[in-house]
C-alpha cells in the first residue's frame, strides 16, 4: 500500500543510506537541538544632555548591550575529538611518534603493535588511526551543526553628539564614538557581530575575542550652509543668495586583520578541529614602512613577518584571532554637494533646481589592505617587475580606484 506520509517522514539511522564497511563524508545536515531559540540582546543607555546656547546642545551617553544565544554554528562539532580524549586512549599529540601513529592507517604494524582495531567489523583498515577514533568514524565531516545558539555579544561605548539646530543659514551636527565590540562564535547569520574563528572547541570560554567588525574611533559630521541675500542690489542678491552648501565627514577606524592561521602544528589532522593560529612576538613592529607614507611600487612587504612566529606539531596557538592594533588604515568618507532652487513663473510655481555633487571631495587617496594571510608565502612576481602574490603586499595592479568624482544634476518641475 502507498503510503504518502514517507516522503516527509524523517530518517533518525545516523548510517542510513550507507553501504556497511564504507565511510562518507557525511548525511545531511545535523540541526541543533535548540536551533530556532530566540535571541536575547539587552540594550541600555545612560545619557546627559546640556543645552550650551539656544540653539546649540551637547550630548554624551554611555551605551551598552548584550547578545546570547546567537546562531555560531562554528563553536561545536560532534565528530572531533579532544586532546584529553586522546590521552584517554593513550596517545599524546605532543609526541611525534604518537602523531605519526595517528595518521597511520589501521593495518599498519606499528598500529596494530599498539592494540588498536577497527571500530567495529567490516570497518575499512585503509582509514587512519584517528579517524577510526572518532565519535562518528563513518563520516569524514566535523558534523557541525545548524542553528546553534551558542554566540554571545558585548558591546559598550561612549557617544557624544554636538548638535547646533538651524540658525544664521548654518546647521551643523557632529558625533563621536569610541567603542569596543566584542563576540564568542563564528558563523551562521551573526558572523559579523561575533568574534574570529574557533581555536579550541572544547575551550569554549577563551574562544572571546574582539569582532571583526570592531571599529573603536568613529567621527561623523554633517553639515548644510545657506547663502544670506546682501546689498540691496537685486541682480547680485539673486545669484549670491540662496545656495546650499552641504556636507557629509566620516572618519573611522581601520578594519581588523585577522591572525594568520598556523602553517605547521596541523592539529586538525589529529583532532578534526579547525587549525590553530600563530603566535604574536612581543617587541615586534606591525608594519615595515610607514603606513602614512606608501609606495605600493616600491615597498613589497607592508607587514612585518617577524611579529608571528608558527607553533610546533600538534600545538596550539595562543593568539587571539584579532588584536586592536593590528590594523589597517582608517577610513575616510568626505562627500559635499552645492545647489539652490531657481522659483519663477506666477506664484513661483515652477522651479528649476540645480545641484553639483562631489564624492571624495579631497581626493584622498585610499589603498586596499595588505595580504595578511600566511607570513611563510614567497613573493612572486609578474613579467613587469609587479607583486603579484605574497606576504603583506597591495594589489594594485588592477587599479586603487576611489578617485574624486562628480556628478551634476538639473530638475526642472512645473
Amino acid at each position: 500500500m502507498y503510503d504518502r506520509n514517507a516522503l516527509y517522514r524523517p530518517t533518525l539511522d545516523p548510517g542510513s543510506g550507507l553501504t556497511p564497511g564504507t565511510v562518507a563524508s557525511t548525511i545531511g545536515n545535523y540541526y541543533d537541538r535548540n536551533g530556532g531559540r530566540p535571541q536575547r540582546i539587552n540594550q541600555w543607555n545612560i545619557a546627559l544632555q546640556r543645552e550650551l546656547f539656544r540653539t546649540m546642545s551637547l550630548e554624551a551617553a554611555y551605551v551598552g548591550n548584550r547578545g546570547v544565544w546567537l546562531e555560531a554554528n562554528q563553536l561545536w562539532s560532534l565528530n572531533v575529538m579532544s586532546t584529553e580524549y586522546l590521552k584517554s586512549r593513550g596517545l599524546d599529540i605532543n609526541n611525534a611518534a604518537d602523531r605519526a601513529l595517528l595518521t597511520s592507517n589501521l593495518s599498519s604494524s606499528a598500529v596494530i603493535a599498539r592494540g588498536f582495531t577497527v571500530p567495529y567489523p567490516g570497518y575499512p583498515t585503509n582509514r587512519t588511526l584517528a579517524q577510526s577514533l572518532r565519535p562518528f568514524p563513518h563520516l569524514t565531516s566535523s558534523v557541525t551543526p545548524v542553528w546553534a545558539p551558542l554566540g554571545n555579544s558585548w558591546y559598550d561605548s561612549l557617544q557624544v553628539k554636538f548638535t547646533k539646530r538651524y540658525s544664521h543659514g548654518l546647521d551643523v551636527s557632529a558625533s563621536y564614538t569610541w567603542s569596543k565590540a566584542l563576540g564568542r562564535g563564528n558563523g551562521g547569520s551573526n558572523a559579523a557581530a561575533l568574534g574570529g574563528g574557533v581555536n579550541d572547541q572544547f575551550n569554549r570560554v577563551n574562544q572571546k575575542s574582539l569582532a571583526n567588525n570592531d571599529r573603536p574611533h568613529i567621527l561623523t559630521i554633517a553639515f548644510s550652509y545657506q547663502t544670506p541675500r546682501v546689498t540691496t542690489n537685486r541682480v547680485f542678491r539673486a545669484v549670491t543668495g540662496d545656495w546650499v552648501f552641504a556636507g557629509l565627514l566620516m572618519y573611522r577606524s581601520g578594519s581588523l586583520f585577522s591572525v594568520p592561521g598556523s602553517q605547521a602544528s596541523g592539529i586538525g589532522n589529529y583532532t578534526f578541529m579547525p587549525n590553530t593560529r600563530m603566535n604574536r612576538v612581543n617587541g615586534q613592529p606591525i608594519f615595515n614602512v610607514d603606513i602614512h607614507n606608501i609606495d605600493p611600487n616600491r615597498d613589497v612587504e607592508v607587514l612585518n613577518r617577524n611579529m608571528w612566529q608558527d607553533v610546533g606539531q600538534g600545538q596550539w596557538g595562543f593568539s587571539a584571532p584579532y588584536y586592536s592594533d593590528y590594523r589597517w588604515l582608517r577610513s575616510v568618507s568626505e562627500d559635499m554637494n552645492m545647489g539652490r532652487v531657481f522659483p519663477f513663473g506666477e506664484n513661483g510655481r515652477m522651479k528649476l533646481t540645480v545641484r553639483v555633487e562631489f564624492f571624495n571631495v579631497f581626493n584622498r587617496v585610499t589603498l586596499p589592505a595588505p595580504t595578511s594571510g600566511n607570513p611563510t608565502q614567497t613573493t612572486t612576481y609578474d613579467s613587469q617587475g609587479r607583486v603579484t602574490a605574497g606576504w603583506g603586499f597591495i594589489n594594485t595592479i588592477n587599479g586603487i580606484g576611489g578617485a574624486r568624482n562628480g556628478q551634476g544634476v538639473i530638475r526642472f518641475e512645473f
